[in-house]
């Protein structure tokens, strides 16, 4: 959604107890970093810091790349888990055209192109979205260039 909760209610949310985690969407890596901070269960949603929130402890991400790029989304978690963080920045240098891209593209259009582009879905969008028109079809397809398409 992009919207964010202050740290301060995120830390009173965590004593809750049916209260699990938070999906930080909003984008901003300093309130993320507060969120980490409280000691609460923090979830990335904002596809261009994922690499930096695994590194600085997110448990995991809700990331529409990975639609797109499943065994690089992987291979990118178990090298930020494995502390190889050299091999996993040259990996993410690869993934972040796309990434770029469809954070700032018509969002679910861009993934579900970007999937059957790669072999993973069908693209096919539903009423009120549109499909991509023809010159972000090319910014699409040349952002996807570093990984082999």
């Amino acid at each position: 959604t992009g919207i964010s909760v202050s740290p301060n209610l995120f830390e009173r949310l965590s004593q809750l107890k049916n209260f699990n985690y938070i999906k930080d969407s909003a984008g901003d890596f300093t309130v993320h970093q507060e969120f980490l901070q409280t000691g609460g269960t923090v979830l990335n949603g904002a596809d261009p810091t994922t690499v930096y929130a695994l590194m600085a402890g997110a448990r995991g991400v809700i990331w529409g790349a990975a639609n797109y790029m499943p065994f690089e989304a992987v291979e990118l978690y178990d090298l930020v888990v494995g502390r190889k963080f050299e091999h996993a920045l040259a990996l993410w240098q690869r993934m972040l055209p796309s990434i770029l891209f469809v954070w700032r593209a018509p969002y679910t259009p861009s993934v579900l192109r970007a999937a059957q582009l790669r072999g993973f879905g069908t693209g096919n969008v539903r009423r009120p979205l549109r499909k991509l028109d023809a010159d972000q079809e090319v910014l699409l397809r040349r952002s996807l260039e570093p990984l082999g398409v």
